[in-house]
Protein backbone atom coordinates (compact mmCIF):
# COMPACT_ATOMS: atom_id res chain seq x y z
CA UNK A 1 0.00 0.00 0.00
CA UNK A 2 1.42 3.59 -0.74
CA UNK A 3 1.20 6.35 0.84
CA UNK A 4 0.43 9.73 -0.66
CA UNK A 5 0.76 13.26 0.93
CA UNK A 6 -1.83 15.48 0.28
CA UNK A 7 -0.98 19.22 -0.51
CA UNK A 8 -2.37 21.39 1.90
CA UNK A 9 -2.52 25.03 2.45
CA UNK A 10 1.08 26.86 2.29
CA UNK A 11 -0.13 29.06 5.09
CA UNK A 12 -0.40 25.97 8.00
CA UNK A 13 2.43 24.25 6.00
CA UNK A 14 4.59 27.52 6.68
CA UNK A 15 3.55 27.63 9.99
CA UNK A 16 4.35 23.94 10.81
CA UNK A 17 7.54 24.58 8.95
CA UNK A 18 8.82 27.40 11.62
CA UNK A 19 7.84 25.08 14.43
CA UNK A 20 10.24 22.08 13.21
CA UNK A 21 12.78 24.93 12.91
CA UNK A 22 12.98 25.81 16.14
CA UNK A 23 12.88 22.52 17.39
CA UNK A 24 16.02 21.75 14.98
CA UNK A 25 17.68 24.95 16.50
CA UNK A 26 17.05 23.97 20.09
CA UNK A 27 18.15 20.40 19.09
CA UNK A 28 19.98 20.17 15.43
CA UNK A 29 20.00 15.78 16.24
CA UNK A 30 16.04 15.82 16.38
CA UNK A 31 15.72 13.58 13.45
CA UNK A 32 12.03 13.09 13.43
CA UNK A 33 11.80 17.36 13.11
CA UNK A 34 14.23 17.31 9.89
CA UNK A 35 12.11 14.86 8.37
CA UNK A 36 8.90 16.79 8.95
CA UNK A 37 10.61 19.67 8.05
CA UNK A 38 11.71 17.66 4.58
CA UNK A 39 7.88 17.30 4.21
CA UNK A 40 7.02 20.50 4.70
CA UNK A 41 9.97 21.83 2.03
CA UNK A 42 8.34 19.45 -0.58
CA UNK A 43 5.01 20.90 -0.18
CA UNK A 44 6.00 24.03 -0.49
CA UNK A 45 7.90 23.57 -3.69
CA UNK A 46 11.31 23.84 -2.15
CA UNK A 47 12.80 21.31 -3.09
CA UNK A 48 15.94 21.14 -2.89
CA UNK A 49 15.30 22.28 0.76
CA UNK A 50 13.55 19.10 1.18
CA UNK A 51 16.58 17.09 -0.24
CA UNK A 52 18.87 18.65 2.04
CA UNK A 53 16.33 17.96 5.43
CA UNK A 54 16.30 14.03 3.84
CA UNK A 55 20.06 14.09 3.82
CA UNK A 56 20.09 15.08 7.65
CA UNK A 57 17.94 12.37 8.32
CA UNK A 58 20.14 10.08 6.92
CA UNK A 59 23.33 11.91 8.28
CA UNK A 60 21.74 11.67 11.62
CA UNK A 61 20.41 7.81 11.45
CA UNK A 62 23.41 6.47 9.70
CA UNK A 63 25.43 5.79 12.44
CA UNK A 64 22.43 3.46 14.03
CA UNK A 65 21.92 1.78 10.38
CA UNK A 66 25.79 1.06 10.43
CA UNK A 67 25.79 -0.20 13.64
CA UNK A 68 22.94 -2.68 13.00
CA UNK A 69 24.70 -3.67 9.55
CA UNK A 70 27.62 -4.69 11.44
CA UNK A 71 26.03 -6.42 13.71
CA UNK A 72 23.69 -8.16 11.22
CA UNK A 73 27.45 -9.07 8.83
CA UNK A 74 28.54 -10.34 11.81
CA UNK A 75 25.78 -12.13 12.72
CA UNK A 76 25.58 -14.22 9.44
CA UNK A 77 29.73 -14.55 9.23
CA UNK A 78 30.59 -17.79 10.06
CA UNK A 79 34.02 -17.01 10.68
CA UNK A 80 33.58 -15.27 13.83
CA UNK A 81 32.25 -16.17 17.18
CA UNK A 82 28.43 -13.90 16.67
CA UNK A 83 26.41 -16.38 15.22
Amino acid sequence: MTTRCLPLPAAPVQDAGLVFESVIEADPDAVESWSALGVCMSQLGKLEAALACQRQVLRLRAPETLDDLIVESARDDPTTDAG
